[in-house]
């Protein structure tokens, strides 16, 4: 069956083919930046503001492990929108309740002033890379018992109530954007770069007001919260103008029948699997990095001028991620992501200038961006229409909520016990090994060496990994 473009439609534009534009895209365009670009200012200094209110290395992991874990209930969302057959207006109250939480998070909990005191003055007298490790497992230690468990109870809550709400916001929001591309999926990348660029940019700026307006030793966290709050209010406002073709609006999201269609093939079993894998190795960077960098002396500055390396990365990695895809397979990107993740650890592991992490942080386009497309485009090509809501939410809940639960569990105890240098070799080690492991078992699969699968049910191409021949990711039209 012939790929139709989505520029054919009755939506789009009328101009030169040059200058063409699918006008029902630009809304959702508008929300990856408005989004993305609030997440920036909250998402990646999370775990240091933990820090700012007196938690340990331990006690954030715990915090963000938790809170991973419950985006596994995202599912009870789809439940939800099969009684109401209306998954946008989920996508707007999630997006409202995480801004409500978030706020909440920055505002009503105060920092406990003795684990505050500890914490200045272990940073203050860390004066080489050779006694981070010592002296942050002792500050960390000594926090852990002098910091109020009503605070870490208060603060655990509010980010299990995030993370509640925030679940099913990305799923639901890259669905209809894959059903306004229709046949072109292979141009999901192409929108999704309009997020990474604002968070680059909104990170940049976050850290440079921060320090701006910070005294010495005492960071205020207020703009982090303020920016994030408009941003995610504004993104609130333009989901509601996201229109996607009747099909998913129609489509109740059957999320049990979405579980039983992908579990039955062993081949999204083994995908599944590298998801997670992905997102427990993932969770390293997105919580722990700006921990070690503050050990190392970095300022809010140079933690901003990292996520604008790390979304140049994306950036230029989204724009041909569905040209990558189609050339390694689905399930080649993932493994592509982990190998980079194994260099991207290691070289973590030998830094001891906070500024030299800006060389490291473009390898994010390989180690998330292609990962991200992979996931969101092999859910689309892998289900059918009524099931593909439910089948991304299954995909990022594996993703965030299993493998990020999992990885935030095992960093925060080894970080607290062993020091930030072996953390990040042995996640090196976690993600070459697994890497190895999930492509052999996909070719095993793929060439019937290890499980007998009738020649019919093959890949179309086993280059691409589509499992459905009437699907493409190869159409370059619409933008």
């Amino acid at each position: 069956m012939a790929a139709k473009s989505v520029d054919t439609q009755k939506e789009g534009t009328t101009c030169p083919a040059v200058f063409k534009v699918n006008r029902r895209l630009i809304p959702a365009k508008l929300y990856y930046v408005a989004f993305f670009g609030g997440w920036a200012c909250l998402l990646p200094f999370l775990t240091v503001y933990y820090r700012y209110l007196g938690m340990s290395a331990r006690q954030a992991g715990i915090i963000q492990s938790a809170g991973q874990f419950v985006t596994l209930t995202a599912p009870t969302f789809g439940l939800l929108g099969d009684k109401l057959r209306n998954p946008k207006l989920i996508w707007i109250v999630s997006l409202l309740g995480q801004t409500l939480f978030s706020l909440l998070i920055g505002f009503a909990i105060k920092p406990n002033p003795i684990a505050r005191q500890m914490d200045v003055y272990c940073n203050c007298n860390v004066s080489n890379s050779s006694k981070i490790d010592t002296n942050v497992t002792n500050c960390a230690s000594l926090q852990f018992w002098e910091g109020e468990w009503v605070t870490f109870a208060e603060l655990l809550s509010l980010v299990l109530a995030m993370q509640v709400m925030q679940g099913p916001t990305s799923s639901i929001a890259d669905a209809y954007v894959l059903a306004i591309l229709g046949d072109n999926r292979g141009q999901y990348g192409k929108q999704r770069a309009w997020g990474a660029a604002a968070w680059g940019v909104s990170a940049v700026g976050i850290g440079f007001l921060t320090d701006a307006i910070s005294e010495c030793g005492n960071t205020n966290y207020n703009i982090h919260y303020y920016l994030f709050g408009g941003m995610l209010a504004l993104a609130a406002v333009i989901a509601f103008f996201v229109r996607a073709d009747n099909e998913l609006c129609q489509h109740e999201v059957k999320l049990m029948h979405s579980l039983r269609a992908l579990m039955s093939q062993p081949d999204v079993v083994i995908f599944l699997y590298g998801m997670v894998l992905s997102g427990a190795v993932m969770t390293l960077v997105d919580n722990f990095l700006f921990w070690f960098l503050e050990d190392l002396g970095g300022g809010q500055t140079v933690m901003g001028l990292s996520l604008l390396a790390m979304c140049v990365g994306e950036v230029i990695v989204f724009i041909p991620s569905g040209w990558i895809i189609k050339r390694l397979g689905h399930h080649g990107a993932v493994a592509l992501s982990l190998f980079v993740y194994m260099i991207r650890f290691v070289a973590y592991s030998f830094l001891t200038d906070p500024w030299y992490v800006l060389l490291i942080e473009p390898l994010h386009g390989f180690t998330f961006g292609l990962c991200q497309a992979a996931c969101a485009s092999y859910m689309s090509v892998v289900t059918t229409a009524d099931i593909q809501a439910g089948a991304q939410t299954i995909g990022y809940g594996v993703r965030n909520g299993l493998g990020k639960g999992i990885g935030n569990v095992v960093a925060g105890f080894v970080w607290h016990h062993y020091g930030a240098v072996l953390t990040f070799r042995g996640a090196a080690i976690v993600s070459g090994v697994g890497g190895v492991l999930f492509w052999i078992m996909h070719l095993l699969l793929v060439y019937g060496l290890c499980v007998d699968v009738p020649k019919n049910e093959l890949p179309p191409d086993e280059k691409t990994g589509l499992l459905n021949p009437d699907r493409s990711t190869t159409n370059e039209k619409d933008s």
